[in-house]
């Protein structure tokens, strides 16, 4: 079973082509390379031998992260889903950032004026359990079991959202281009602005 799998949501992106819960290729997406993912993908697949016709869903990261990464990556795979009928799973993407060690762990990274985005996850024997993205101003603690990991944005890889990926296929969490659910934390500079004066949006 054939995956393809692209996440623009951060100053580094990552596309990628799965099979059967592993990963065959994949290329660290630069801002210029992340206008054509497309291309990247074609060459993914005929280096495999592979089409269009071969894959059997998609996988796309929705953030959080850049708005503009968030919906190009989106837009891509989408487009691809209504043209194929291909069913999409959703991915955290602060998860390209996670050990595939089993343990539990918390991503944080810039998240722009509005603070840092954050999001704790755990990685155990049977899947991978995250909880809520948030972003937050200030200090951000965690429990001590907790490996706090504060990336270089250029390290991304898909291979810690292989395993991932697979089991929300076969568990049937998928999505159709018109539900896909996209993760927008950063606020804007007028929520900010009204947070700090005390009223209510």
């Amino acid at each position: 079973m054939y995956c393809l799998f692209l996440d623009c949501s951060f100053t580094h992106g990552v596309a990628a082509l799965f099979a059967d819960g592993r990963l065959v290729s994949e290329v660290i997406v630069s801002r210029e390379q992340s206008r054509h993912p497309c291309l990247l993908w074609q060459n993914m697949l005929e280096e495999s031998s592979l089409s269009l016709e071969d894959i059997s869903f998609l996988a796309c990261g929705v953030g959080p992260g850049s708005y503009t990464g968030i919906r190009n990556a989106a837009s891509t795979v989408k487009a691809v889903s209504l043209a194929t009928n291909k069913p999409i799973v959703a991915v955290s993407s602060l998860l390209l950032f996670v050990p595939c060690d089993i343990g539990s762990y918390a991503v944080v990274v810039p998240g722009g004026i509005g603070g840092d985005f954050c999001q704790q996850i755990e990685q155990t024997q049977t899947g991978c359990i995250l909880g809520e993205p948030r972003q937050e101003r200030g200090e951000i603690s965690f429990a001590e079991r907790i490996e706090v990991i504060r990336p270089d944005m250029s390290n991304v890889s898909a291979s810690s959202v292989v395993g991932y990926v697979y089991h929300q296929r076969e568990r049937g969490n998928v999505y159709s281009a018109e539900s896909l659910p996209l993760v927008y934390l950063r606020k804007t500079q007028a929520e900010i602005e009204k947070e700090s004066r005390g009223c209510v949006l």
